[in-house]
């Protein structure tokens, strides 16, 4: 939460000297963060008056968005490789929010699993 306070008032001096008007961003992509951001934006506004609104509709919706110039800003799953950050005019990554991907399990019959840090990696790459 401080790194996002940090970020908003960073915003926030930045826009302000720009000028007085509101400054409206639209943002689309993905929809795991959009909790995060329609708290954080809300916040935002109200400290600021300025508005930005974000749509969830997938982070490949995201990254099209932002390719033909529809959005300011798109979120994504994954960093664009370089393929595709060619195709974007000046585009910046910049994290804003991370969750984890957790291995659960449920054997029917197995009482002890272990589940070595090798293994686990090995079920990720397949």
């Amino acid at each position: 939460m401080k790194k996002l306070v940090f970020l908003l008032s960073t915003v926030t001096v930045l826009l302000s000297s720009c000028n007085t008007e509101t400054v409206e961003l639209a943002g689309a992509g993905a929809t795991f963060p959009v909790p995060y951001y329609n708290v954080a934006f809300e916040a935002y506004k109200a400290e600021t008056g300025n508005i930005v609104s974000y749509g969830g509709i997938g982070s490949g919706g995201g990254i099209r968005s932002i390719t033909e110039g529809i959005v300011d800003f798109a979120g994504t799953d994954a960093f664009l490789n370089d393929e595709r950050m060619a195709e974007i005019d000046e585009v910046i990554h910049i994290p804003t929010c991370m969750g984890a991907v957790v291995l659960s399990y449920n054997l029917e019959g197995v009482s002890k699993l272990n589940l070595t840090g090798e293994i686990i990696a090995n079920i990720y790459v397949g």
